[in-house]
């Protein structure tokens, strides 16, 4: 299991370090593996790095890191461009909306 208070100061590390990975968390994850856990990647013949499915339960979660970076920028800390700020906002809006008005049944021929 990962410890999350060192999780924290690794994601720290990454966001002050790339600050890219401040509106990405797909390469903030990416970030934090390469940086972290490299020694869980394999390198292909094109030099590529690589993970087995088997080694990826050895990883943090990838929730985990998002939500801490998250926590940082609710905290005014290692803010995401304005535009990435707005369109997640909408996003986590609209996930709102539906937990309170589930879909609807839809009759297919009504439509």
């Amino acid at each position: 299991m990962i410890d999350t208070s060192k999780m924290i100061g690794k994601v720290e590390e990454i966001l002050i370090k790339w600050p890219q990975s401040r509106n990405d968390d797909k390469y903030l994850i990416a970030a934090v593996i390469g940086q972290f856990y490299r020694h869980l990647t394999k390198v292909d013949a094109e030099n590529k790095r690589y993970i087995y499915l088997v080694d990826i339960m050895n990883l943090p979660s990838t929730e985990t890191i998002r939500r801490i970076r998250c926590k940082f920028q609710e905290e005014g800390k290692y803010l995401a461009k304005e535009e990435v700020k707005e369109a997640r906002d909408e996003r986590a809006e609209q996930v709102r909306i539906d937990i309170v008005n589930p879909i609807r049944e839809i009759n297919i021929f009504d439509l």
